[in-house]
């Protein structure tokens, strides 16, 4: 397994790419299947519940993130822009209440300067005949703020939840 926070070329936004061992398919399948991604879509300490997964350009997830101490939940939405099985998935993501309308970053408890809406790509390619998939993530937010408010350590405890699931 590798991370890599690299630097795009605009902005210093998350970037995470990793090896993992498992196919493709499987990889790609656990973004879109809600048997695999109620299982490890949360970061430690917490669990996701879902009252939405739909995956079709225009429609998305809805949750919310439960922080199992304390049993706060962080509300999101995200909406497909562009689905290529098994090769890359966009999707926006945002802020909501419980019904799945929109909440500022403000009114959802983030600073100020979190943007009202990142997109998330996320790419998928074989590795080693198909025994591996170099997977990477992208978000539209600065790796700093990500950083200092859970964003970016959240995706790598997440990742590595979906990773231990596939390649026990």
């Amino acid at each position: 397994m590798t991370n890599e926070a690299l630097k795009n070329s605009e902005k210093n936004e998350v970037l995470i790419t990793r090896i993992i061992n498992a196919p493709r398919q499987l990889v790609y399948d656990c973004w879109t299947q809600a048997e695999h991604l109620k299982r490890w879509y949360a970061p430690n300490n917490c669990t996701c519940i879902f009252t939405k997964i739909d995956i079709q350009p225009g429609s998305g997830y809805h949750g919310a993130i439960v922080h199992t101490g304390d049993g706060k939940k962080n509300w999101f939405y995200a909406v497909f822009k562009e689905i290529d099985p098994p090769k890359k998935l966009v999707f926006t993501l945002a802020r909501a209440d419980e019904h799945g309308n929109h909440l500022s970053p403000k009114d959802a408890g983030m600073p100020d300067e979190w943007p009202e809406i990142t997109v998330v790509t996320l790419t998928f390619e074989e590795v080693d005949r198909g025994k591996q998939t170099k997977f990477t993530l992208h978000q539209t937010v600065d790796l700093a703020l990500a950083t200092s408010h859970g964003a970016y350590p959240s995706w790598l405890q997440m990742l590595d939840r979906m990773e231990a699931l596939i390649t026990k």
